[in-house]
């Protein structure tokens, strides 16, 4: 409908007063300042249009100092108040005294929370603004799920239309660019047709005023429509005890709602795109790469001892939130890393990749303790808006040489769950019941794990000499991929290979040298030297012992201690392979299948004669079972590299074969995993989901986290107890 009403600015106030109520004016919240411009009421000649509330509303309230201290669990329990507005200020007079109180508490009991600022159009716009943020960056600044913010304009201070619009478009300029949320404009028909009535700002959301009791609301004819229609300032409410409180609808749902907050609009947000990505980042000036050839290049790499992160990067790079509560897994792979701390960040509020600050889902007591994460588990991020990223950071302490012993161990992490678009994946390996991402959200990073004091020369590859490089009297040195050992080839007499830079030995401690080798050539004396930091190779830091030079590999131990040079901290060694007879000129190779330093103590031995010792040897009584054996598909680790039948050695049988497993398997026998075979041996209504050691078949799944079963547990305490018997405990690197 149309109204039309031309009022003198002094005349007939009682009346003046009457329709002003009617049109929406609110007078409790207002002070002397906020009813009169330049000591007149406002001149009302308007033109103004209803709009009725569509279907389905929810209701919310705007509150501020007047209505006292507010009981927020009252207000939240009933159901009714669905979100809040706040007032922070009142230009650049007035800061609201509830304002932290209230913006915190709203938080606290989960009502989606909005800041509003009472405007002087006749004040400095741009300071005004400013104030506005730096009330709400005191309280932590605007987050993913609050609402835009709010711009109450209802009053001149005796400006002209074309100041108004002026100064409304600094504040709203200024404000959406530090928040990244479009501002609502709050006033009413009979204000803003009568002092302003531009259309300026038709392309913002309206909050209009208007009360009544009916279901329509006036609306200035500068907009279409209203999105929250505040239509009544005298609600009673518990939790509220002093004055009455406005209460407004909102033309929408709580998911629109919701989506307002996140994108700026009811719907078409667009769709979550989420990325997941992990790397190794070098603390303590480490050298990412510092075996930067053969298998281990492009890996990063450690010292035994060393600590450094692991981090988790998720980001959502398109409009829509990943709403509901965002689950990540990881897992950091024992026993070679070990997970000390961990933090969550985000890059709110620059949503730039780069500025993060802790995020408060640290607080939550559904996530690990931050001070002793286990080594797997899953983390709670909440909500990730449009733009945002979060950042997981492990601190992670280098527990057991690995290079040779695993195939890299790594970092992975997988997204779990994300409300209406991905999940549930449990695991690593886990299947996803719904996928909006049309791809796994998963990634991995690897590393190698250097020891100080010991090689085994097991990496595989020509190059994976493990540091070790050329001195004198050498013209190659490589890995011999088919006995995995070190090949020296001497060129000269007193061929020498020099220790990598990392070797750090307590001579106290570390006082057997273990070697196996073999000498091609005929016997010859090999000579090991050492040397502390700035010191020079000498005659009396080194040690003699023969190799018998038929070619066969020969294994001893020898007691360093009884030289009395042997002592401090050890930090290069030289081994020289052929110390004894001229130089022929033909091609004299040597091999060290492995060498290390190991407490006088530390039972040492090769039961089983595979030519792993038992610090290795994963199984030191079966032959069959030694690092870098062949995996064959026999429900054993028969390489030790702690993974059963990886690579797909267990190819999906044929129809017969498998009609045969079948038969075979018996009461209580564990299901076979991701065999292909499609069956339910038990009748238990699942396929391919459980273990199984069937004969003739194995479990061709365990290259990822382990579920807890009777099965898991067995290797977990059997791998410990090798561990804990394995040798000394190693010193500490920077």
């Amino acid at each position: 409908m149309k109204l039309n009403v031309s009022l003198a600015a002094k005349s007939l106030p009682s009346l003046a007063l009457a329709l002003l109520a009617f049109a929406g004016c609110e007078f409790d919240r207002m002070d002397s300042s906020d009813a009169t411009d330049g000591g007149s009421f406002w001149t009302l000649e308007q033109s103004v249009h209803s709009v009725c509330a569509p279907p389905v509303v929810i209701e919310g309230m705007d509150v501020s100092v007047y209505q006292g201290n507010i009981n927020w669990d009252a207000i939240k329990a009933p159901g009714r108040i669905k979100f809040a507005y706040i007032r922070n200020s009142h230009g650049l007079g007035t800061t609201d005294t509830q304002f932290a109180r209230n913006w915190a508490e709203a938080k606290r009991v989960g009502i989606p929370r909005g800041a509003y600022q009472y405007f002087d159009a006749s004040g400095n716009a741009l300071a005004q603004a400013q104030r506005y943020m730096d009330l709400v960056d005191a309280q932590g600044g605007y987050e993913a799920d609050d609402l835009p913010p709010m711009i109450d304009v209802e009053s001149t201070g005796g400006a002209s239309a074309a100041t108004i619009v002026a100064n409304v478009r600094t504040w709203i300029d200024y404000v959406e660019g530090q928040t990244n949320k479009r501002p609502i404009i709050y006033t009413g028909s009979y204000f803003w047709d009568s002092n302003v009535g531009s259309t300026a700002f038709s392309d913002y959301f309206l909050w209009t005023a208007h009360y009544t009791s009916g279901n329509c609301g006036l609306t200035s004819d500068a907009w279409e429509k209203w999105l929250i229609w505040q239509y009544t300032s005298s609600e009673t409410l518990p939790g509220i005890t002093v004055n009455t409180v406005d209460i407004d609808r909102f033309a929408g749902t709580e998911a629109e709602l919701l989506n307002w907050a996140h994108c700026g609009e009811l719907t078409g947000c667009g769709e979550t795109s989420v990325q997941i990505a992990t790397n190794w980042e070098p603390v303590s000036g480490q050298q990412a790469d510092l075996v930067g050839v053969g298998s281990s290049a492009g890996i990063f790499d450690l010292i035994v001892g060393q600590r450094t992160e692991g981090r988790i990067v998720v980001r959502n790079g398109n409009q829509r939130p990943a709403t509901d509560d965002m689950v990540i897994g990881y897992w950091l792979e024992e026993p070679f890393v070990d997970a000390f701390t961990y933090t969550i960040e985000t890059d709110r509020p620059a949503f730039d990749g780069v500025s993060f600050v802790r995020s408060d889902q640290m607080d939550r007591s559904d996530n690990p303790p931050s001070g002793a994460p286990p080594n797997q588990g899953f983390l709670h991020l909440g909500s990730v808006v449009p733009g945002e990223s979060i950042r997981v950071r492990f601190t992670v302490d280098a527990q057991l040489y690995s290079f040779g012993a695993s195939d890299h161990p790594d970092l992975r992490a997988w997204v779990k769950h994300i409300a209406d678009y991905y999940g549930e994946q449990d695991a690593w390996d886990d299947p996803v019941e719904s996928n909006g991402a049309g791809t796994l959200l998963r990634a991995y990073s690897q590393l190698d794990i250097f020891a100080p004091d010991e090689w085994q020369f097991n990496g595989g590859d020509y190059d994976d000499v493990e540091g070790w490089s050329i001195g004198a009297g050498v013209s190659d040195l490589a890995i011999n991929t088919v006995d995995d050992a070190l090949a020296i080839k001497a060129s000269s007499d007193d061929p020498q290979v020099l220790s990598p830079p990392w070797t750090h030995i307590d001579a106290a401690t570390q006082s057997k040298l273990v070697i196996r080798h073999r000498q091609h050539g005929g016997p010859r004396t090999v000579q090991l030297f050492w040397a502390q930091d700035g010191e020079a190779f000498s005659e009396s830091r080194s040690i003699q012992f023969d190799s018998i030079g038929d070619t066969n590999y020969e294994r001893l131990e020898l007691d360093l201690s009884q030289n009395p040079e042997w002592t401090g901290v050890v930090t290069s060694l030289r081994l020289d392979s052929w110390n004894g007879g001229p130089f022929t000129g033909a091609p004299a190779w040597y091999d060290v299948d492995y060498l290390e330093l190991v407490s006088v103590e530390t039972p040492i031995i090769d039961e089983d004669g595979d030519g792993a010792t038992s610090d290795v040897d994963c199984d030191d009584q079966d032959g069959a079972r030694y690092p870098s054996a062949e995996e064959v598909c026999d429900g054993i680790d028969n390489d030790c590299d702690e993974v059963v039948d990886e690579d797909n050695v267990c190819s999906p049988p044929d129809e017969e074969v498998a009609e045969e497993l079948s038969e075979e398997l018996v009461e209580d026998t564990w299901e076979t995993t991701d065999d292909g075979m499609g069956l339910d041996a038990l009748d238990s209504g699942e396929v391919d989901r459980q273990r199984v050691s069937p004969r003739g078949s194995c479990d061709c799944s365990l290259s990822g986290p382990r579920s807890d079963s009777a099965t898991g547990l067995v290797l977990g305490l059997g791998l410990s107890l090798l561990f804990v018997l394995r040798r000394r405990r190693r010193g500490s690197l920077s």
